[in-house]
């Protein structure tokens, strides 16, 4: 009988040393998997506050200059101002400007998570700027040559860069203002209206002068209004938003 109680209670010691040692093993187990957790999402914070800061209003105003310039660009092609050296010059700071825009808008106006929205935007600067490029060749360069010289260019590498600038462009524009709809916190009718402008942008070679000065026109305008209206979420000077 002694001996039975003494087995047993040594088994039951047993027993409850495993339990012990199991949940001492749970325990360290689970501890580095919440540190693990807490220091993901402290990085995560801390990268995105560290990369993502940026001043909408700057933004803004790079906006409002960008619709100047594609203002002057369409009375240009218009006929309605003169071509002169000083409008050459600035015909392509629409787009580069165009790029602190459409980054600031990003930060005001789209989902930060969204893979969507950020390969959008990443699409739609990489199309501005190849754009910018074309800009500058064709106001700065093809202005001092003959229609003859511009179409030998035109048939070589620089043709094809220029047609895959003007796909980027078109592409990056469309998406990007797809998920700016999307996110639903921009105005609706300036991003439509910008998207539409893009198109005979995007395809200039293809569309007659006029089309492509209303569309310059329309961006013009789009840009304005979108421009205005991040000045009037983000009135603060020094106010600075996330993307």
């Amino acid at each position: 009988m002694i001996s039975t109680k003494r087995t047993a209670g040594i088994e039951g010691d047993k027993h409850m040393s495993t339990n012990r040692q199991a949940a001492t093993i749970k325990e360290r187990t689970m501890k580095p998997t919440a540190a693990n957790l807490t220091r993901r999402a402290g990085l995560a914070a801390m990268g995105n506050a560290g990369i993502a800061i940026f001043p909408i209003r700057l933004a803004a105003v790079a906006g409002l200059a960008a619709a100047v310039v594609l203002f002057v660009n369409a009375a240009k092609r218009a006929g309605l101002i003169p071509i002169s050296s000083a409008t050459q010059l600035v015909a392509p700071l629409a787009q580069a400007l165009a790029i602190v825009l459409v980054v600031g808008l990003a930060a005001v106006a789209m989902r930060q998570s969204s893979r969507y929205s950020s390969f959008a935007l990443a699409l739609n600067v990489l199309g501005l700027a190849a754009v910018t490029g074309v800009e500058w060749v064709i106001n700065l360069v093809f202005v001092g040559l003959d229609p003859a010289q511009i179409a030998a260019l035109r048939t070589g590498p620089l043709g094809t860069a220029f047609v895959a600038a003007s796909i980027t462009f078109l592409l990056g524009s469309i998406l990007y203002c797809i998920a700016l709809l999307r996110d639903g916190k921009a105005p609706r009718i300036p991003v439509i209206a910008y998207a539409i402008a893009t198109v005979p942008i995007g395809l200039r070679i293809f569309v007659p002068e006029l089309v492509l000065d209303l569309g310059l026109g329309l961006l013009g305008a789009s840009v304005t209004w979108l421009a205005l209206w991040m000045l009037g979420s983000h009135p603060a000077p020094d106010l600075h938003t996330e993307i």
